[in-house]
């Protein structure tokens, strides 16, 4: 069988999708569009240049500035301006995570492996920013997964979703001897809707939604062409 592999961000969404939306989800993973060009990607650049940097905005202040001098040529690059310039402006407004706020931490280096797999789905989780904090002798991990959509919501849960596999991918990909995963510093970071959402304190019952909805994608899989 091919790789079997869904996005985070699809995920969290997945167990509300109709029918016809979780088939269309499969599809965009199994025929994924070969020009990929990424969305925002100097806004999210700046923002993650921002937490690096104990939450120094001057990063996000140049960014702005920079974008107003572009001249978009097309309508996608018109409105990715738009959308970044807005996103950023929104971020000088949002509170960092606390733990960010309360304590030193250094950046980690991302691993090479960005995915972990559930019931057999390889699932990407990708964290855009992963932190170490030593608090009383003990080094805590944490990582934050930044969202840029101005059209779309997530729900609280499905933001839930996405700070639980991100405790599940530093669990089982980053954390050495030693080091604790915390979940209240696995936080899901939405620009748009101005929410810094971490973990659950008891993530059992939502890895089991996320592990029943890997064996729908399974079950799907072959069936979607």
């Amino acid at each position: 069988m091919k790789d079997i592999k869904i996005s985070a961000n699809q995920l969290a969404t997945f167990p509300e999708g109709s029918d016809a939306r979780k088939r269309r989800i499969i599809l965009q993973q199994k025929k994924p569009n070969p020009i990929i060009v990424a969305r925002y990607s100097m806004a999210r650049s700046r923002i993650k240049k921002s937490y690096s940097n104990s939450g120094e905005l001057a990063p996000i202040l140049e960014g702005i500035k920079e974008l107003k001098k572009k001249v978009p040529d097309t309508d996608w690059k018109r409105n990715d301006k738009l959308v970044s310039i807005e996103a950023l402006t929104r971020f000088l407004r949002m509170k960092l995570p606390d733990f960010l706020e309360d304590y030193s931490y250094e950046i980690v280096k991302r691993p090479k492996i960005t995915s972990i797999s559930i019931e057999g789905v390889r699932v990407i989780v990708s964290p855009d920013i992963i932190v170490r904090v030593k608090i009383d002798g003990r080094i805590y991990l944490g990582a934050l997964k930044i969202r840029i959509a101005k059209s779309t919501s997530f729900t609280t849960k499905q933001s839930r979703r996405i700070a639980t596999l991100l405790y599940k991918y530093l669990d089982e990909i980053v954390a050495k001897e030693g080091e604790i995963v915390t979940k209240e510093m696995c936080v899901m970071v939405d620009v748009f809707q101005n929410t810094n959402i971490i973990a659950p304190k008891r993530t059992s019952k939502m890895m089991s939604e996320l592990e029943e909805s890997c064996k729908e994608i399974k079950t799907l899989w072959s069936t979607v062409a």
